[in-house]
């Protein structure tokens, strides 16, 4: 259980600003530069110009008492293939060699030691909030990041004893750091922390959400909808897409406004404006196909772990909740430096969906018919 049911008590923190999550023109500039766009459109400036009308329309459309995030997330369709070379610019270089031994091992290691070795800023934030007062983790998360003999050998021995499914959480048991603890459980749900937003969980204290994190999986809120959706509170939008003659650098930003709106307004209260800009500031993400004409990186999807009106003298909050979006973005001929050209398009597409809870019974409900066979 990520929380007790019955009431809504849970262990959060503020984090530290220097890992807060933000887009910047340099981050992404990267990003662009990773996809191979280097035109004029990516100079900081305009990329800065970009960002501050992004941020000023969600803003603009922020209602009162919006919800705050405390863990941002992206779900992983499939473990991390190392081997790939489109993937190899995703992860620290000087951990390549540990990752590498690690094919054998099971999908929530190889999300394990990803996520630890991950070049994405916001993960990064993220990692280094958890690790702030907890030296045994950040040791180990030098060793992985270094391919140090004794990571290797501690992941080694993890994969060795695979055929129990305690494998990770028992060694990492053994490590005595509590940030590792919940990032091991943060892997065998398949998501990667991406940003650090209004909150972030107190490991000491609080596990990740499995009520929540089952609930608003697909098949999950599906079921859900269609056997018990005149007593669920969830609500879906439909898929708005918008297509047109853009430069990239204008349909990114057409994707982030897209992505700003529809997630709020999926909240009866809205989103925070911090944890709505946290979550677009790594978005753009690398092609598999490094040579391809298109940009289309194919669907994606966050899930926003949601707190509202949090205590922390009481560490108690009035509601919590879920938020995931899916998006997809397709740019024809995206490396093309004309501005105007009539048969180069871009589409965006975003579908949101999102639950709060102000009960813990309903949370607790809801969660078992997440659950029915």
């Amino acid at each position: 259980m990520g929380f007790p049911v019955g009431k809504i008590k849970i262990g959060l923190k503020k984090p530290d600003e220097n890992n807060v999550t933000r887009p910047t023109a340099n981050g992404i500039r990267n990003q662009l530069s990773n996809i191979g766009i280097t035109c004029p459109d990516t100079v900081a400036e305009k990329l800065q110009g970009n960002i501050d009308t992004v941020i000023k329309r969600i803003a603009e459309k922020e209602p009162p008492n919006p919800w705050p995030s405390y863990f941002i997330t992206e779900p992983r369709q499939s473990a991390p293939t190392f081997a790939d070379p489109a993937h190899a610019g995703l992860f620290i270089s000087g951990s390549h060699e540990l990752l590498g031994s690690l094919t054998a091992a099971s999908p929530a290691t190889r999300q394990f030691a990803s996520t630890i070795a991950s070049t994405n800023p916001g993960t990064q934030n993220f990692i280094d909030e958890l690790l702030r007062q907890d030296s045994e983790g950040q040791d180990f998360v030098d060793q992985v990041r270094e391919s140090h003999s004794e990571a290797v050998g501690f992941l080694m021995d993890v994969v060795n004893d695979e055929p129990s499914p305690r494998a990770l959480d028992e060694h990492v048991d053994r490590l005595g750091s509590t940030a590792l603890i919940y990032m091991a459980q943060v892997a065998a749900q398949g998501l990667e922390p991406v940003a650090v937003g209004t909150w972030v969980p107190d490991v000491s204290k609080v596990q990740p959400s499995q009520e929540l994190h089952d609930i608003q999986r697909r098949k999950n809120w599906d079921k859900i909808v269609q056997r018990h959706g005149d007593q669920f509170s969830g609500q879906e939008k439909k898929w708005t897409s918008r297509t047109d003659s853009y430069t990239t650098a204008d349909a990114f930003e057409n994707l982030f406004t897209d992505l700003a709106y529809n997630s709020s307004a999926s909240l009866a209260n809205g989103l925070a404006k911090r944890d709505t800009t946290a979550a677009l500031a790594n978005t753009i993400k690398p092609l598999r196909n490094i040579g391809a004409e298109d940009y289309a990186p194919g669907p994606q999807s966050l899930v926003l772990f949601l707190a509202g009106d949090y205590d922390p003298t009481k560490e108690e909050c009035k509601g919590v909740g879920v938020l995931t979006v899916e998006y997809e973005i397709l740019i024809k001929d995206y490396r093309n430096k004309k501005k105007h050209d009539p048969d180069r398009k871009a589409t965006a597409s975003v579908r949101p969906r999102a639950v709060t809870y102000t009960s813990g019974k309903i949370l607790e409900r809801d969660h078992k018919w997440a659950l029915e066979s």
